[in-house]
């Protein structure tokens, strides 16, 4: 639960054995220091299509964290597009919402 990432309001009280209280404010601030995982796919070898210099590539790449995150492709071309003959290499960035980040690449 990432609800209390950041800075918390508590009041602290204390009682004594004769019922004597004293209260005092605090802020406790609460990180999140837990990167993202990502995983991407092994390598992938295809053949191009009849007639084509590419081929049309599927691929899937997960991500996951504690907390709410993004990913986004840094490089390369995204999956079920052509693939030029040759290497591409994709490289993907998982980031929350604190900017712990966590990259792969196949």
């Amino acid at each position: 639960d990432c609800s209390h990432v950041g800075g918390n309001s508590v009041t602290l009280t204390v009682t004594d054995n004769n019922g004597n209280v004293s209260t005092c404010n605090a802020t406790v601030t609460v990180k999140d220091e837990i990167s993202p995982t990502i995983v991407c796919p092994a390598n992938v070898t295809v053949n191009n299509d009849m007639g084509e210099c590419s081929a049309i590539v599927n691929y899937t790449v997960t991500a996951n964290d504690n907390c709410s995150f993004s990913t986004n492709q840094t490089t390369g071309i995204a999956s079920n597009l052509p693939h030029p003959v040759g290497v591409t290499t994709n490289t993907w960035l998982a980031t929350d919402a604190s900017g712990n980040t966590a990259t792969c690449s196949f």
